[in-house]
């Protein structure tokens, strides 16, 4: 099996599993709320870490990586979850989807800075015409206008664009394994003292908010989590693995509107063109000396 194609089985296997956490938060804020929902979610996928970490027998992290395990833990998990969760009540599934899906382009951005992966001009105006997209869906009145969930959404962005640059960072010196788990378990310390929150705005345990809890924590922060950070270990450049959220926007809606009954309007439907066109430009195969993309590591 080729490199590429391992990249491509990893980041598209965590962009389908991403796809279904959208429809498991919407269902989950029905029987919790947000930081309820987010302290549940990560005590279980803290849970999960420890024993993937004891049954994998995982040396601890060097004492000077530590600092760089919490900020994975804080801005992969800890801050993303809790900005997300926040959001996810006031905008449609859909709407947060193509939000999220920009981060790859913003983390391209800052990679072509900090890691030398060069952008051409071709693909900084995708990067535009993708916010213009984002726009359209976030500002642009009907039920997902901004100060309804969309701002909230607008800051997991931000948490999950600079985990990606962490993750990039640390493949270098970690396994994706190793990656995960050990920024799980950091989020797991942050949201243990607030385990008598939950507690207190808990009413009743019901097998469907469980079942939330697992899906979310186990499969959306664990599973996918791994196949994420293989791809972008593996990957020549983050674009390579950046390349499958491609689909999570047209994912996401899709089982929106099977699953939850939603029903886009005409701004979503245009919003989520104009990020798709944009998404098609920026991966636009080019011929060059280096292949597909003209990225340095290529």
């Amino acid at each position: 099996m080729s490199n590429k194609l391992k990249v491509g089985l990893c980041a598209y296997g965590a962009v389908i599993i991403w796809s279904l956490a959208f429809i498991g938060t919407k269902i989950g804020l029905e029987y919790f709320d947000p930081v309820t929902l987010s302290i549940y979610r990560y005590l279980a996928a803290g849970v999960f870490a420890l024993i993937l970490c004891a049954a994998g027998k995982k040396a601890v992290p060097a004492r000077r990586d530590i600092p760089l395990f919490l900020l994975l833990g804080a801005t992969g998990y800890f801050l993303y979850v809790l900005t997300f969760n926040m959001g996810a009540g006031g905008v449609s599934v859909s709407a947060a989807s193509v939000i999220i899906s920009i981060a790859p382009i913003t983390t391209a951005v800052f990679s072509s800075v900090l890691f030398k992966e060069k952008m051409s001009a071709r693909q900084l105006a995708a990067a535009l015409i993708e916010f213009a997209g984002v726009a359209v869906v976030s500002f642009c009145g009907g039920e997902n206008k901004a100060g309804s969930g969309v701002l909230w959404i607008v800051a997991s962005l931000v948490c999950f664009t600079t985990y990606n640059l962490l993750t990039r960072y640390a493949a270098g010196k970690y396994t994706p394994l190793q990656i995960t788990g050990y920024g799980l378990i950091a989020a797991f310390a942050m949201f243990l003292p607030m385990t008598p929150y939950a507690a207190a705005h808990t009413q009743k345990i019901t097998v469907g908010g469980v079942l939330c809890v697992l899906l979310l924590g186990v499969i959306c922060s664990g599973a996918a989590y791994v196949l994420w950070a293989k791809a972008l270990a593996k990957s020549d450049g983050t674009l390579e693995a950046a390349n499958a959220l491609f689909l999570e926007p047209i994912i996401t809606t899709l089982l929106g509107i099977f699953m939850l009954g939603e029903h886009p309007n005409l701004q979503m439907w245009i919003g989520i063109g104009i990020v798709a066109a944009g998404l098609c430009l920026f991966y636009a195969k080019v011929k060059t000396k280096k292949g597909v993309f003209d990225n340095a590591d290529g």
